[in-house]
Order: C-alpha cells, then structure tokens, then sequence
C-alpha cells in the first residue's frame, strides 16, 4: 500500500478477504456470494419493514432492491452498500421498536445496535458523523427508556456505563 490512499475503513477489507477464501481469484463468484448475502441481509430488513408498512409495500421495496443488486452486475464490495444497509435497519429498529414503545433496551437490542451503529464508521470514515448519531440516539433512548426516577445512585450510574461499554 505505498503512496496508497483510501477513505475506507477497515471493514469493507476484511469481509472482502472472507469472501475471497471462498471465492478465490474468481470475480463473479466473489459478486455472487456478495450479492447473495446482501440478499439475505435485505430479506431480514424486509420482514422488519412489513411489520411497519405492510407487506405489499414491503415485496416492492424488496423487490425493487434486490432487482437493482442484480442488475448492476458491476457492483463491487462498496462500503457505502454496507453502510446503507446497516443504516436502514437500525434507524427501523430505533423508530419503530425502540421509540414508541418505549420497552427497556436489554443486552441484545445494546448488541445489535451497538454493531450496526458502527458498520458506517467501519466501512468509510466520513460517515463517523453517522455513527455519533445513532449512538446519540441510542444513548437517549437508553436514558429514556432504562433509567427510573426513582432509581439513582452509584451502583445504577454504574450499569449505565457498564452498559454503554457494552453498546461501544
């Protein structure tokens, strides 16, 4: 990498390098595999998405994204495919989980948003601003939805951090 300059972080090279071990030298099938577990990945937001829209709206979305992966055939392992993707579901999962019901966030929901808050930041670094929202976001919702009037003291300051560790 002398006098090698990119904008992307590290992880857009790291699944590259999982997916090589499978696909070898072999681009197409390397865009296969890609594709196909963006598929997947799409498939899971869909089923969030349906709850929200309905499901007819949702197989259009679906179908309209996926129609546009395979078409672009071109489409090589771009960070701002991974971002997009991790942006979608946490932003369904804040909005349409998490806000309205205002339930407790418990060590999965910290988990999984915790990854997805940091999938932008990970694949390109001018998307870092992205990240601090979501964590922001995900930091208020914690303090909204987790922390009790009633409740205060060090022992429950400390499974606010302890917490947020979790969720960084």
């Amino acid at each position: 990498y002398l006098n090698f300059f990119s904008h992307h972080m590290p992880l857009p090279y790291f699944i590259s390098a999982f997916i090589t071990f499978f696909s070898g030298n072999n681009l197409n099938l390397f865009r296969i595999i890609f594709l196909n577990g963006l598929f997947i990945w799409l498939l899971l937001i869909g089923r969030r998405l349906g709850h929200v829209i309905g499901r007819r709206m949702a197989l259009l979305f679906m179908l309209l994204i996926a129609l546009a992966q395979y078409i672009t055939w071109s489409h090589m392992l771009l960070a701002e495919t991974l971002i997009a993707y991790s942006a979608v579901q946490c932003i369904l999962i804040l909005a349409f989980d998490l806000w309205p019901t205002r339930r407790r966030l418990h060590f999965k929901d910290l988990l999984t948003l915790g990854i997805l808050a940091s999938i932008p930041v990970l694949s390109a670094l001018p998307y870092l601003l992205l990240s601090v929202l979501f964590y922001v976001t995900i930091g208020l919702l914690y303090i909204r939805n987790n922390v009790s009037k009633s409740l205060r003291g060090r022992a429950y300051f400390l499974t606010i951090i302890r917490d947020f560790v979790i969720l960084t």
